[in-house]
């Protein structure tokens, strides 16, 4: 992976990219917003000193299958 901006703001090779894979949210078509991906975040919490990580949230990005293909080949 090519250096993309990691939780602590440098630009270092991300070591673990976590994906919460595109998905249609009725919350979401309601009330226009949803809640992160709370599952990935607590792993993180767990691992982010060790490594460098990032969380795609496709729902809350808006991103389907070939936006979350760019972002693995980045």
């Amino acid at each position: 992976m090519g250096g993309v901006k990691t939780q602590r703001g440098d630009n270092r090779e991300t070591d673990i990219l976590l994906i919460s894979p595109p998905t249609t949210s009725v919350v979401k078509s309601v009330v226009g917003v949803t809640d992160p991906p709370l599952d990935l975040a607590y792993l993180v919490s767990t691992i982010r000193d060790e490594h460098d990580v990032r969380i795609v949230d496709s729902l809350t990005e808006d991103f389907a299958y070939k936006d979350v293909e760019k972002v693995i080949k980045r």
